[in-house]
């Protein structure tokens, strides 16, 4: 039997986004990295639990700039990292510069030009 369930904070549903990349955690949880225009980023956090749905904002603490088309992956410690992708004005995001957002307790983006890409080298 199909239904609709009740998803708390939905009083203002997400804009819609193409060309990003969700990564789920361990409690079913769905990071999505989004913005428009020119603005800084934000995080979109949805909850897929039955027993627990909802959606909300992340963290707001030193954001980088929206991007989309870039990489998201999900380490074992909590951290999603991001690399690349394209800005709203077109441009395309530096290859070294590695996005971090902490998503066990600070929930806290950490802006990161990579050095040991630039070892490699």
């Amino acid at each position: 039997m199909w239904f609709i369930p009740n998803i708390a904070n939905i009083n203002r549903t997400p804009q819609q986004h193409e060309q990003i990349q969700s990564v789920i955690d361990k409690d079913g949880r769905i990071y999505l990295f989004v913005g428009s225009n020119v603005e800084l980023g934000k995080m979109i956090i949805i909850g897929t639990r039955l027993t627990d749905l909802f959606w909300s904002l992340g963290g707001i603490n030193n954001p980088p700039f929206a991007r989309y088309g870039y990489t998201a992956t999900l380490t074992d410690d909590g951290l999603i990292i991001y690399i690349g992708g394209v800005y709203q004005n077109g441009s395309y995001a530096n290859m070294n510069e590695v996005c971090l957002y902490n998503n066990i307790n600070l929930h806290k983006y950490n802006n990161k030009l990579n050095e040991f890409i630039n070892n490699l080298y």
